[in-house]
C-alpha cells in the first residue's frame, strides 16, 4: 500500500470550508478542494472525524408519578416471582425426566443380567445338544478323527529323527 498524501488534518480542514460555504461534502468534492486523492478516502477521512465529533446528548426523562412508578414496582415483582416459579418448575420436570430415565436404565440392566444368568444356567444342557451326532449314537467316529492320533506321532517320531 503506498503512503497518503494527504493528512487527515488537511481533508478535514478541507471538508470544514466546503461546509462552510454549504456545499455538500462528498469525496469528489473534497478530491477537488485538495487537488487530489482517492475519494472513498477522503470520504472515509471525513466521516470518521464526524463520528469522532459528534456528541452524544442524553435527553432528560421526566419521572414517572407514584402511582404508575408503584404499579410498575408491583407488576415487576409479581413477574419475577412468577419466573421463578416457573424455573422451579421446569428443573422438577426436568429432575423427574431424568429420574425416570436412570431407573428404565436400571430396570433394563437388570432384565439383561437375569437374561444372561438365566442363559448361563441353561448352557450345559445346550452343550449335549452340541456334541456330534456319532457320539450321541454310540457309533464310530469317522475315520479321519481315528486316524489323527497317529498322524501326530507319526510327525513327532520324523521331527526327533531328522538330523538338526
Amino acid at each position: 500500500m503506498r503512503p497518503v498524501e494527504f493528512t487527515t488534518e488537511e481533508i478535514v480542514n478541507a471538508g470544514q470550508e466546503l461546509q462552510a460555504t454549504g456545499r455538500n461534502i462528498t469525496g469528489f468534492a473534497l478530491r477537488q478542494k485538495i487537488g487530489g486523492g482517492n475519494p472513498s478516502r477522503l470520504k472515509q477521512v471525513w466521516d470518521e472525524y464526524l463520528s469522532s465529533q459528534a456528541e452524544v446528548t442524553a435527553e432528560p426523562v421526566a419521572e414517572l408519578p407514584p402511582e404508575v412508578a408503584d404499579a410498575v414496582a408491583a407488576v415487576s415483582k409479581s413477574l419475577a416471582d412468577r419466573l421463578m416459579e416457573l424455573a422451579v418448575e421446569v428443573n422438577d420436570k426436568a429432575v423427574k425426566a431424568a429420574e425416570r430415565r436412570v431407573t428404565d436404565v436400571i430396570r433394563s440392566m437388570g432384565e439383561q443380567r437375569e437374561q444372561a444368568e438365566r442363559e448361563l444356567f441353561d448352557a450345559p444342557k445346550w452343550s449335549k445338544n452340541l456334541r456330534p451326532d456319532w457320539m450321541s449314537r454310540g457309533s464310530r467316529p469317522p475315520i479321519w478323527i481315528i486316524s489323527l492320533p497317529k498322524l501326530k506321532q507319526t510327525i513327532r517320531r520324523k521331527r526327533l529323527n531328522s538330523p538338526r
